[in-house]
């Protein structure tokens, strides 16, 4: 089995494959079973939006009990991974 990737176009609801799929030399000719998975290339977060007053509401929450930060100690010495 062999993946291939390649870019597609869906437009009300019908996928637009405009280009040729190259597949690799040892694939014979002949019928074979062809699975397509429709992923969006969107970041998940892109249509993502802070909640309503999200901003208002923690702003300055930790200003009684500030997080803090103590000096890093010396990195310790390990034997090699082999």
């Amino acid at each position: 089995m062999y993946t291939l990737t390649l870019r597609a176009h869906v437009d009300h609801g019908t996928l637009h494959i405009t280009t040729p799929i190259h597949v690799p030399d040892d694939v014979p000719d002949g019928d074979h079973e062809i699975v397509i998975a429709v992923s969006t290339t969107a970041h998940p977060l892109a249509n993502a939006a802070w909640p309503a007053g999200f901003f208002d509401q923690t702003y300055g929450a930790l200003a009684d009990d500030p997080l803090d930060r103590p000096e890093q100690s010396d990195f310790e010495d390990r034997d090699p991974i082999l």
